[in-house]
């Protein structure tokens, strides 16, 4: 099978690279501080980032069974979405997505060893599958409609991406510098 018809994963490695190297040198007590009551401390947001890249691989998997083609309305509203999220804006998802809202009890070194299953899963999938992805429905996003699994991966790089900011402004309240 030939490489264009499978998504690139590079994008989204760099940016799992990147995001835990905005966490490099946080100490336990940073990961868990809360800007503000009921917002995300950076181990949320992790487990977010972490629940969504293996919600739609799995998605992925089991809408490219019997595939269906996307059509060019999402495609187009998809490829906004994307750049979007490439954005420090905030983002408000409608409806309730509570699987891959954070859980309450995050670990850095489970989260990070989840994540790492989950990226060498999406590897594994983009080396043995077989079919053509390019036109044909891979994951329903609740905004964008039906994605292609080129632009599934292409929105998770731009996810964790849109979560790296969000690690900023963590660090940047000045509350979080006093927790060393």
């Amino acid at each position: 099978m030939s490489r264009s018809v499978i998504p690139d994963f590079g994008p989204l490695r760099r940016q799992k690279h990147a995001f835990l190297s905005e966490l490099q040198g946080w100490i336990p007590a940073q990961t868990s501080f809360r800007c503000a009551p009921g917002s995300w401390c950076a181990l949320e947001v992790l487990d977010h980032v972490v629940k969504a890249e293996r919600g739609i691989l799995a998605d992925i998997q089991w809408n490219l069974l019997e595939p269906k083609d996307v059509p060019v309305s999402h495609r187009i509203r998809s490829d906004l979405l994307i750049w979007f999220m490439r954005t420090p804006l905030r983002v408000r998802v409608p409806g309730p997505l509570s699987a891959v809202l954070p859980g309450t009890k995050s670990d850095l070194t489970k989260l990070i060893a989840t994540w790492d299953d989950s990226q060498t899963r999406i590897e594994e999938w983009l080396r043995d599958f077989r079919g053509d992805t390019r036109a044909k429905a891979a994951f329903h996003h609740p905004v964008s409609g039906w994605m292609t699994a080129s632009q599934a991966l292409t929105f998770l790089a731009a996810h964790t991406r849109h979560h790296r900011y969000q690690l900023v402004r963590i660090r940047r309240n000045p509350a979080w510098s006093r927790e060393r």
